[in-house]
């Protein structure tokens, strides 16, 4: 009889369930772990270049707790005029201030003409909308 397959025990229940349903040898599993290592760690171009994993940490990183985040306090205001984050959340918040009530859907998410008005003004990396059809998914 052969031996039990060796899942880590931080993998989700999900995920071990399909390595044992899937996989038939050890070495399946390793490779299959190998290759979600690289995947985590390889940059990606939907995530601006980070990987998967420092783009997890930065969503989920508390500001001050820990240095995932810094901000440089003597940039020239030339300098983060030129940001793009500073520009989306500029339209962002200049949108909202105007329209005061946004309609939300009824999943309570922003309606169709807001975003294609936010798309039209925001810097978005190329490719990533046409029109008001995403093209490449975040």
């Amino acid at each position: 009889m052969a031996e039990p397959l060796r899942i880590p025990p931080s993998f989700p229940p999900h995920i071990a369930a399909l390595l044992r349903e899937r996989c038939k040898t050890q070495a399946e599993v390793d490779d299959f772990i190998q290759l979600m290592m690289r995947h985590d760690i390889d940059p990606h171009p939907h995530f601006g270049g980070l990987s998967p994993a420092h783009f997890t940490q930065l969503l989920e990183a508390r500001w001050g707790e820990d240095d995932t985040v810094q901000l440089a306090t003597d940039l020239s205001v030339e300098i983060v005029e030129q940001t793009p984050l500073l520009h989306n959340a500029r339209c962002l918040l200049q949108a909202v201030d105007k329209a005061y009530e946004i309609q939300a859907t009824t999943a309570d998410n922003l309606n169709r003409r807001f975003v294609a008005t936010m798309v039209e003004r925001m810097v978005l990396p190329r490719g990533s909308w046409s029109g008001s059809t995403p093209t490449t998914r975040w």
